[in-house]
Parts: C-alpha cells; sequence; structure tokens
C-alpha cells in the first residue's frame, strides 16, 4: 500500500468510525444538527468515490437526494433516527470504499472472509440475546407467552445501542432476517475459496453453518420463507430445467402439508393456537401497512423522516396491542423506505438495487471467485428484499450494514477483470484501472 492510497485511505476510516458512535456520543441539543451534517459529508464523498459509475448514477443520486432533503426538512427527532440517519451515511460510504478498494480478486476475498467473520459474531451474539416463545397469541390487548422453545439459551440482556425499546433482548424476526441476508454471501465464500484457501474455506463454511442455524431456530416465518423462495430465484437464474423447480416446488409443499398435518394430529390444541397466532400477525401486519400508507399520503415527498414511524394508530392499537406498545418499523421495506425518504427516495432506492442486481449478474456470467461472490451478493439482496414483503430491516439499521457490504462486492466484482489473475494493472485493463482509483 502506497502513500498515495493511505492518504486517501485514513480519512474515509476515520469518518466512518466516528460516524458509527457520533449519535451516541454528542447527544443533546447538538446531536440532530452534527449528525446530520457527518451524514450529508459521508454521503458526498461516496457519490464523489462512485461518480464514474455510471450504471449507478440515476438511483443512486436520486436515493442520495432524498436522504439529503428528509435529513434537512424532517430530521430525526430522536437518539434511533439519528443512529439510523448515521447508519445510511456508513453504508454508502462503505459500499463506496468496499467498490474502489477492492481493485484485486485476492483483495475481494480478503473483504469476503471479514465479511464472514462479521457474520459469526453478529449472528452468535444475536441468538444468545433473543428468545423464541412456543406461543405468543394477541387476544384483544393481552399478549399471552405459553414458554420458550430453547430453554438451553441463556438469553442475555445485550446493553447494546438500538435495544432500548426491547429490554435488551434482540427480535427473532430481525435475527432471522439478518440470517437470511449473510446465507447466500457465506456460501459463494465457500465456492470462492474451494481449491484456493483452505483458511478462507473453513470461515466460509463456519459463516454458513452458523447462519442456516440461526435461520432454523429463529423460527421466523418471513425469514424462511424468503430463504425458500432465494432458492427458487437461483434455480430460476441458472436455468437448470423446468422440471427441477417443480420438483424443488413440490417437495417443499408435500413437506409442509405434512408438517401441518403431523402437527395438528399430535398436538390439537397447540395447533389451533398456532392458527390463531398467524391471524392476528397478519391482521397486525394489515392495519400497520394501512397506517403507513395513509402517513405517506401526508408528507410523499420527503416521508416523515428517518425511522420515524415508531407506533401504529391509536385506533389500531386498540384492537390488537397494547396502546403503548412501540411498533419500530412499518414491516414492510418498500413502505419503510417511503415513509423515510418519500416516494423519490422509493423511486431512486428501487432505481439503485435494480443495477445493483443486473451487475451482479453480469459479473456472475463471466466466472471465477469475484463472479461468485458477485452472484452470492446478489442473492443476499434479494434474500432480504423478499424477507421485506412481510417485515423489513429498515434503513441505517446496524445489521443492515451487510446489504451496503453486499452492494460494494458487486460493483467491486463488476471492476475486477476476468481471467486467470483478476489483475486491474495488465495492460487490456486501462480503463478498469482508471475507474478502480480515487
Amino acid at each position: 500500500m502506497n502513500v498515495h492510497s493511505l492518504a486517501h485511505r485514513i480519512p474515509l476510516l476515520i469518518l466512518g468510525s466516528v460516524l458509527l458512535v457520533l449519535p451516541d456520543v454528542v447527544g443533546a441539543p447538538w446531536g440532530g444538527p452534527v449528525v446530520v451534517f457527518a451524514t450529508l459529508v459521508a454521503i458526498g464523498v461516496s457519490l464523489w468515490m462512485l461518480h464514474a459509475d455510471t450504471r449507478l448514477r440515476a438511483g443512486l443520486w436520486l436515493f442520495a437526494a432524498a436522504v439529503a432533503a428528509s435529513a434537512i426538512l424532517r430530521p430525526p427527532l430522536d437518539i434511533v433516527g439519528q443512529r439510523h440517519l448515521a447508519g445510511i451515511g456508513v453504508g454508502m460510504l462503505a459500499m463506496a470504499m468496499i467498490a474502489i478498494w477492492c481493485a484485486r480478486r485476492d483483495d475481494l476475498q480478503k473483504a469476503g472472509t471479514l465479511f464472514a467473520l462479521a457474520s459469526i459474531g453478529i449472528l452468535i451474539v444475536g441468538l444468545l440475546g433473543t428468545s423464541v416463545t412456543k406461543a405468543k397469541l394477541v387476544l384483544g390487548a393481552t399478549p399471552i407467552v405459553t414458554g420458550r422453545y430453547y430453554s438451553w439459551l441463556p438469553e442475555l440482556k445485550l446493553g447494546l445501542p438500538g435495544l432500548e425499546q426491547s429490554g435488551g433482548t434482540v427480535n427473532p424476526n430481525a435475527l432471522g432476517g439478518t440470517a437470511v441476508l449473510v446465507l447466500p454471501t457465506c456460501i459463494a465464500l465457500i465456492a470462492a475459496a474451494a481449491g484456493r484457501s483452505r483458511w478462507r474455506l473453513g470461515v466460509g463454511g463456519t459463516a454458513t453453518i452458523v447462519a442456516a442455524s440461526v435461520l432454523i431456530l429463529s423460527r421466523s416465518r418471513s425469514a424462511l420463507l424468503a430463504a425458500l423462495l432465494t432458492a427458487v430465484v437461483l434455480a430460476v437464474r441458472w436455468r437448470r430445467g423446468r422440471r427441477w423447480i417443480a420438483l424443488a416446488l413440490l417437495l417443499c409443499a408435500a413437506g409442509g402439508a405434512y408438517t401441518v398435518a403431523r402437527s395438528s394430529a399430535a398436538s390439537p390444541g397447540p395447533f389451533r393456537d398456532g392458527l390463531r397466532f398467524m391471524r392476528s400477525t397478519v391482521l397486525i401486519r394489515t392495519h400497520i401497512w394501512r397506517d403507513g400508507v395513509n402517513r405517506i399520503r401526508t408528507s410523499p415527498w420527503v416521508g416523515v423522516g428517518i425511522n420515524q414511524f415508531h407506533e401504529v394508530t391509536a385506533d389500531t392499537s386498540a384492537h390488537f396491542i397494547n396502546p403503548t406498545s412501540h411498533v419500530a418499523h412499518v414491516h414492510n421495506t418498500a413502505l419503510q423506505v417511503a415513509l423515510d425518504v418519500g416516494l423519490p427516495g422509493l423511486a431512486g432506492y428501487v432505481l439503485l438495487l435494480a443495477a445493483l442486481l443486473v451487475a451482479a449478474d453480469r459479473a456472475a456470467r463471466q466466472g471465477g471467485p469475484e463472479g461468485r461472490l458477485a452472484a452470492g451478493a446478489g442473492l443476499s439482496l434479494v434474500a432480504v428484499h423478499l424477507f421485506g414483503v412481510s417485515d423489513t430491516i429498515a434503513l441505517g439499521a446496524k445489521v443492515g450494514f451487510f446489504q451496503w457490504l453486499c452492494a460494494g462486492f458487486i460493483l467491486a466484482a463488476a471492476r475486477i477483470p476476468s481471467g486467470p489473475s483478476g489483475d486491474p494493472t495488465r495492460p487490456d485493463c486501462g480503463e478498469n484501472r482508471r475507474r478502480s482509483t480515487v
């Protein structure tokens, strides 16, 4: 690493590190303006770093402008909103840094290994801090919990920022969403490292096992369904034949029907309770979505502010949940983005996501380790947004950082030329080398 690259990297690393802790360090009354200013600086730097990438220009700039408008016109009023705003800035900066700095195949694989190691740590800590209950029926305004599935888990009370509203515990659905987000990329790391590095192969394998185990243990229906649909997307993308896709869907349907029938016969009481719980869940989400749409109508251009959707209306909560309960988000990614940054921001977000998926598909077609990582990162984006149909990992959430890292992997893989070495210093890759420098 030369002095020129260090001159660029150290200030950016300092900016990202400071922005991560800024909301909790500054506090009131200057916390809001300071976080807004620092976030806008981080977003500006990320746009500057990616200005040469014409594929992202429309979506990235529109989304960035919407975030800036929301931050200025609807500044976050609480520490949670400030954390999420800072998280968007850090995420976009991380995406740009990976896209520019991982200019070689080996650099990208190292970044993927760090991604897998971080996934292992986050998922294990999250599993220790969550509690999966056997049943939680919402009857009127009274939740009834019948016990825990995994009494062997310690259920630690984590004193981490962002968990204040939940008493220091991790929501199982959020944990499952994180697992389904990182799982495809961790699997891709195995494919990229096979026959090349035992160390990276071991890290990728360990991360895959941990993510798959947490996905199952979380018992999150949204996450499990997202994982199934992502597997279907993978099968369709690689066109392995309609018969194989139909067979996979048939086996999944048959397995689900068998599980339902067996559960009904073995434990009819708990089975009926489970159906009642599912009905309550659907009704609650429907009313939350309706409330989210109504709030978007009141401020369609800039939204209601970053992470300022905290609770459903009094009429809704009076029928389904305790009126004083805290609803962190609207349980749908598209609605949540529109609430945070308005309909123009949602349009930019969709364009950015589409550009990333197209870039991932093209990089995957080139093959090689970088192509496999790009395919895994693209499937991670697909998985987290399938999860976002009935739940969401909100913009700027801490675990949402993995989503921005996946975006960075895709952009980096698309810049690395195909070939045995993936070396951007080859004579025929002068354009790639110019794009890979700041």
